[in-house]
């Protein structure tokens, strides 16, 4: 699954990215591990109730030291640290290509990820 994310590592300034169930349990990570991925993943959450009550599927908003992005799929949720001087106009389009791709693995693999 972390080879998926590491893809969004390729676009331009993203630090870090972890994808969660809907809940918040950390599927994969890239970038960081343990406790930051655990704090980006709480955050994601936090941003995700919002985004979700307004009725839309990609959030962000401006932390100490990044940008934190959101994409609400079905299966999952795509949570990406960037850069404050990022450029975000493309980024939930890859974003949302890597979240159909993680959603595909998880239906053809029918079982809990690795």
């Amino acid at each position: 699954m972390e080879n998926y994310l590491l893809d969004l590592l390729e676009y331009r300034d993203v630090l870090a990215v972890v994808a969660t169930t809907a809940d918040g349990l950390i599927v994969a990570t890239a970038g960081l591990n343990g406790d930051d991925a655990e704090v980006l993943a709480a955050s994601g959450s936090a941003l995700a109730q919002h985004v979700v009550q307004q009725g839309e599927r990609y959030g962000s908003v401006t932390v100490q030291g990044g940008v934190l992005h959101l994409l609400v799929g079905d299966e999952l949720m795509l949570v990406a640290l960037t850069d404050p001087a990022a450029p975000g106009e493309r980024l939930v389009d890859v974003m949302d290509g890597v979240l159909t791709q993680l959603a595909q693995v998880i239906r053809d693999d029918g079982s809990a990820i690795e």
